[in-house]
């Protein structure tokens, strides 16, 4: 019974060290799989944003963020370096606000889109394809994210190992890592609206609602103000774009959500919620994606929002008149796609 016990006891180890092994090389023994994946440009912002010394603004949210910022027009009307950080909504609002603590800096000015919903959004396949071999980003987990990424970790380390033989996941040129420039900015330029004429029910879904942001949240909002503030860093709210048909939520709640946030948020709120409410003409492929007309305007009402807010006189160009910037990574015009 003994050798039983002590054989086993020896095979179970075998097979760790065996397992460790095999997850080791996966890990630094097969080069970068997922550089030129959407995805990975999370990675890109977060080693942007801690090059850029301060002052500086950076925008943070879900893939709302890079879709309806231009950053060379924002850097031209703010007069500081602007960095986006967010690419999805399976990112988490808080992992995202996490990842931003270690480069808020004096004078840094931190803006979050705050989404209409605050649930744990942490998707591990999409936080670990942005990460690899990053591991400072593995910094900012919670110990809930620890829990789902070693959960899904054998499956990316599956997927890996995939995109290693060349097996992989088809992406369109709006969705890889070509959309984006050399800090992680989205520069893929977007015409027309490519939604359907007549949105499904299914599709019409941004709603606005008090019962989506519980006091947790809430509270971790108020938590990473006052974090900013330690650091000499502003912190403001805004919210992102969506399609005026897509939007259920009536005049009422939308009103009775925007006074409980001011009455339970210590953070200053700069936009109200209405004014990111855009026409077709402004999005593109997704109800909450502006094209590059609707990103031109945003940009320029977020950066008018903020300066009125710093007490600056707003800049004078109206969306209109707005002329193309150019920028350091190459547009990549490629017939309009769909997501």
């Amino acid at each position: 019974m003994k050798k039983f016990i002590c054989k086993s006891l020896l095979f179970c180890f075998t097979m760790l060290i065996l397992l460790g092994g095999i997850t080791a090389f996966v890990l630094f023994g097969l080069p970068q799989q997922f550089g030129m994946s959407y995805q990975h440009a999370l990675s890109t912002q977060y080693n942007s944003m801690r090059r850029i010394p301060s002052r500086k603004l950076v925008v943070m949210g879900d893939s709302a963020v890079p879709f309806s910022l231009n950053v060379p027009l924002m850097e031209k009307r703010i007069k500081m370096p602007v960095q986006t950080l967010g690419i999805h909504s399976g990112t988490g609002l808080e992992y995202i606000l996490s990842l931003s603590k270690s480069s808020i800096h004096k004078g840094d000015i931190m803006v979050l889109e705050l989404e209409p919903s605050n649930g744990d959004s942490f998707t591990p396949s999409i936080i670990l394809t942005a990460c690899e071999n990053n591991f400072d980003m593995y910094k900012a987990f919670s110990a809930k994210d620890w829990e789902k990424a070693v959960e899904y970790y054998p499956s990316f380390l599956i997927k890996k190992v995939k995109y290693y033989f060349r097996i992989k996941d088809k992406q369109s040129p709006s969705y890889s890592g070509k959309s984006f420039d050399s800090a992680g900015n989205y520069s893929y330029f977007r015409g027309k609206c490519v939604l359907p004429r007549h949105l499904s029910k299914t599709s019409q879904d941004t709603e606005f609602n008090q019962r989506d942001y519980n006091t947790e949240f809430i509270s971790y909002l108020n938590d990473y103000n006052r974090f900013c503030k330690g650091k000499g860093a502003t912190f403001l709210i805004t919210f992102p774009p969506f399609l005026d048909e897509s939007l259920v939520s009536s005049k009422s709640d939308i009103s009775n959500l925007a006074n409980y946030l001011s009455h339970e948020l210590n953070v200053p709120i700069i936009t109200k919620i209405s004014d990111r409410e855009l026409p077709r003409k402004y999005i593109y492929n997704n109800i909450s994606h502006c094209n590059t007309a609707g990103a031109d305007k945003v940009t320029v009402d977020l950066s008018n929002e903020i300066e009125k807010y710093l007490n600056k006189k707003p800049a004078n160009a109206p969306p209109a008149e707005i002329k193309r910037l150019p920028v350091t990574a190459k547009l990549i015009r490629t017939s309009i796609d769909k997501k």
